[in-house]
């Protein structure tokens, strides 16, 4: 009988392939970058630590970690500025999102944040900053994929002389789009990867006009 045994590099080829598949990572396996808090009646996914500077990524929900979320903010705060803050939604399981923020602060200015809707359905709006006693300014939204049954809002405030829409960006790098409405933008950007052909449709508007 004969014996066929594999050769020194061949078993170390075989034991590093194996390696690889059980180490590597899954891309957007789970949510990461937030912490999962009650807020009034609902419950949120907010970026951490802090209300700036945080990255949040959601391609599941619920959070089998924590259990459902309604609203995801790539930043919150209560005492100060939300600004700087990124917050990718991803995966068709995002459908079960009600509203999502780039920054969101109750008292003062959200600025410089930004959105990532590359899938999923959110079933309310989709906005780049809201500030409840301030300005809402400078924040950009990508729209890559999914749909927003309501609407796409650069900013939004509250306060009667608030700034809304200076410095905010829609930037449309999808085609075939549905969203309910878009409003408070400076800017409205289309670039989608490969261009358009002639038929495409970039963004269609079901519900509410251009603001």
């Amino acid at each position: 009988m004969t014996t066929i045994r594999p050769r020194r590099h061949l078993r170390a080829a075989l034991l590093a392939t194996l390696l690889n598949v059980l180490i590597a990572p899954a891309a957007w396996a789970v949510n990461k970058g937030g912490i999962v808090v009650n807020l009034g009646s609902d419950r949120w996914y907010i970026g951490s630590p802090g209300s700036s500077g945080n990255n949040v990524f959601l391609d599941e929900n619920p959070d089998t970690n924590h259990g459902s979320f309604a609203v995801a903010a790539g930043g919150y705060s209560a005492t100060t500025a939300a600004q700087d803050n990124h917050i990718t939604i991803e995966g068709a399981s995002a459908f079960y999102l009600q509203e999502v923020y780039g920054g969101y602060s109750t008292s003062g200015d959200a600025t410089d944040n930004i959105v990532y809707l590359k899938g999923g359905t959110v079933n309310v709006d989709v906005v780049g900053g809201y500030a409840f006693n301030g300005n809402a300014t400078n924040n950009t939204v990508y729209l890559q994929g999914g749909k927003v049954a309501a609407r796409v809002l650069g900013g939004s405030c509250l306060a009667v002389a608030c700034s809304r829409t200076t410095g905010n960006t829609l930037n449309v790098e999808g085609k075939s789009l549905e969203v309910g409405g878009v409003a408070n933008f400076a800017t409205i950007n289309f670039n989608p990867a490969g261009g358009y052909a002639a038929g495409d449709t970039a963004l269609s508007i079901t519900g509410y006009p251009i603001d």
